[in-house]
């Protein structure tokens, strides 16, 4: 089996308190300015790393935190390409090896097909598999916390989600990159990732999770645009020439919901 590590750094809106700043975007709060990936083998060792800038184009100016955390610069990302653009060199660095997505976190895997719908590109073939290794991390805390008879241990400490970079340091791992860096970062969630894999007991803690594209689906799509339920009353009646009972308008608007949020839809071969 082969594992894909992906971390990304992201950029959201801020309040520049200016005429024509961005605005919220509630479809797309954070928005991907930078890639990083590793591809590694079942032994976490890496074989192919992949890194790329993206130009944003939801806030087209760059949070102040962020700008600070990453070091990334407007200049910079100016001239790199979006994200639609990089998509298809990360899309083809992902697939069709059946690797199985690894974050450190849960929250990168989601925000990554949130930036996918909101640009309606195809994720039919990305894995939507993923192991958390913050999780996977936790577990061994507590593993390593129980076998530490007469130590007193905090529970409400222990059950805290730690950063990476905290984790990276209780393993004892070597310091040789800057964080914040989309490869960096993966490349650190890869080399923790072998160090906990070592660990004959926690390869059973590594549970492989799915992410739920039906329920990303409904909430991207609900929040990019509104219904407009009268017009679409309207257009059912003049379809059927005649008006709508109250209990068909109840049908027409479930099923009309049902529909944008692709419940029905089915994979399609692409050529």
């Amino acid at each position: 089996m082969l594992y894909c590590v992906i971390d990304f750094e992201f950029n959201q809106y801020f309040d520049f308190q200016t005429e024509n700043g961005p605005e919220p975007e509630p479809a797309c709060p954070s928005e991907i300015i930078q890639i990083g990936a590793v591809l590694t083998d079942d032994e976490f060792n890496v074989k192919e790393r992949l890194i790329t800038p993206i130009r944003p184009r939801i806030y087209k100016r760059l949070h102040p935190y962020v700008q600070r955390m990453t070091g990334l610069t407007m200049s910079e990302l100016r001239k790199a390409p979006d994200f639609t653009e990089v998509y298809e060199d990360f899309f083809s660095f992902a697939i069709g090896r059946r690797a199985v997505f690894c974050t450190w976190g849960g929250d990168d895997i989601k925000e990554l097909y949130k930036n996918i719908l909101y640009y309606d590109l195809d994720y039919n073939r990305l894995p939507r598999r993923y192991l958390n290794v913050q999780k996977l991390y936790g577990a061994y805390r507590k593993q390593t916390a129980a076998g530490n008879e007469g130590e007193e241990i905090d529970p409400v400490q222990l059950s805290q989600q730690v950063g990476l970079k905290t984790a990276i340091e209780a393993a004892g791992l070597t310091i040789k990159r800057p964080f914040h860096n989309a490869l960096s970062d993966a490349e650190y969630t890869a080399d923790l990732l072998r160090y906990l894999m070592n660990d004959k007991e926690m390869k059973g803690f590594a549970q492989i999770q799915s992410i739920n594209i039906r329920e990303l689906k409904e909430s991207i799509i609900g929040k990019i645009n509104e219904v407009n339920i009268k017009l679409l009353f309207i257009h059912t009646e003049h379809l059927l020439q005649r008006k709508l009972t109250e209990q068909e308008k109840t049908a027409v608007l479930e099923i009309y919901k049902l529909g944008r949020a692709g419940r029905f839809d089915v994979p399609r071969i692409r050529y």
